[in-house]
């Protein structure tokens, strides 16, 4: 199975609260600005849903000035160069992104209310960050990619969630599917997989879809059932783990084919943090 990298589908299934707005919508007056300047003229200015075309060339002073009821997050251009060159060396984009994001957070410079404020790694503000999502992490991208978990999990492995719920009106209109597969500890494919081959009787079975992807992406699958409601919540934040070892335990979250091992490392996400 050619699952490639749907980064679009990543982003609204891992990061719901950030998904990107339609082509045309109307922003949230809120809404950050982001300001690329080179000696104080700006070369780039955007924002979700607006055309600010028109602000290049302008002075760093005045969009300060016209945005002053915003968060407006600035970044010098070479910095910003020399940072995303540094992270072509990781191997993954990725591994290229984070590097780019904890690079970044060290020059960033946020205006909000007309004054500056330094963001430097002595002075980190977690909630502003991730309020604008440049440090945001899912919890469980988190702890596939990297960490403690990739002693424990095989070389090479798949995790297939299936959520129902909340997007067609009432509870079990609709189903949502994801696939994350990884190889070495990195996630190498992803996205929503095809199961049209499969007949509807078999695709409505999770084991008969794991096996399914197992055969087509020759790794071993774990499929996690969930409800949408609870991803939606556990996705916003930063270590939901002990709340879903309870919903394995309440089988609110189903694990097929369920296995102890798994089972022990969210339980030791949840009480231990490992």
């Amino acid at each position: 199975m050619e699952l490639n990298q749907d980064w679009r589908k990543l982003q609204s299934t891992f990061f719901p609260s950030i998904a990107p707005t339609r082509k045309g919508a109307a922003s949230s007056p809120a809404g950050a600005v982001y300001c690329i300047h080179d000696q104080d003229i700006v070369t780039l200015l955007f924002a979700e849903g607006e055309d600010l075309s028109d602000w290049t060339g302008a002075s760093l002073a005045d969009v300060r000035s016209q945005f002053s009821n915003r968060v407006v997050l600035e970044f010098e251009r070479k910095a910003l160069e020399a940072s995303l060159l540094s992270s072509v060396a990781q191997p993954h984009l990725e591994a290229q992104i984070a590097q780019w994001r904890e690079d970044a957070q060290a020059k960033l410079v946020a205006t909000a209310a007309g004054h500056s404020v330094m963001l430097s790694p002595s002075r980190k503000d977690q909630a502003f960050l991730d309020q604008w999502f440049i440090t945001k992490k899912n919890f469980l991208l988190e702890s596939l990619n990297g960490s403690w978990w990739a002693r424990v999990l095989p070389s090479a492995f798949g995790i297939f969630l299936r959520f129902e719920g909340l997007s067609g009106g009432s509870a079990g209109s609709s189903t949502k599917e994801f696939l994350l597969i990884y190889r070495k500890g990195q996630l190498e494919q992803f996205g929503v997989p095809d199961l049209g081959f499969i007949g509807s009787d078999r695709r409505k079975d999770p084991e008969e879809v794991c096996k399914y992807l197992a055969d087509r992406c020759m790794v071993p699958v774990q499929a996690v059932l969930l409800r949408e409601e609870d991803w939606l919540k556990w996705a916003s934040e930063k270590n939901p783990w002990s709340e879903i070892a309870w919903a394995v335990q309440s089988s609110r979250v189903q694990l097929v084919p369920f296995r102890w091992s798994v089972v022990s490392l969210i339980a030791s996400r949840g009480l231990l943090g490992l």
